[in-house]
């Protein structure tokens, strides 16, 4: 099962500006690095049962940088703007449909 393939959503999403598409994109590799960092903490603790002390510190080293690249990633979505996000000109605090 090959989990980084990039296309498989491609077809629903045809419909979508460059920067829904980007921001998408983007939220996905934040997801899809948190489960990571997550089996990274769990398999160092694994580790240190097993007495691999330094190759768990290796690991949790490595699920910290995730979390920094996860940092990276969701500022750089906060610069991708997606319309939904926008609010119209004069529209704040009117409601709904007005």
């Amino acid at each position: 099962m090959d989990h980084h393939r990039q296309d498989r959503h491609e077809h629903h999403e045809t419909h979508l500006s460059f920067a829904e598409k980007a921001r998408k994109l983007i939220d996905h590799w934040i997801r899809h690095n948190r489960e990571h960092a997550q089996s990274y903490h769990q398999w160092a603790a694994n580790f240190r049962d097993h007495h691999l002390g330094e190759a768990a510190a290796l690991l949790a080293a490595a699920a910290e940088m995730t979390a920094r690249i996860n940092l990276s990633l969701e500022q750089a979505a906060g610069h991708i703007p997606v319309r939904d996000e926008r609010v119209a000109p004069g529209a704040e605090g009117q409601p709904e449909g007005m």
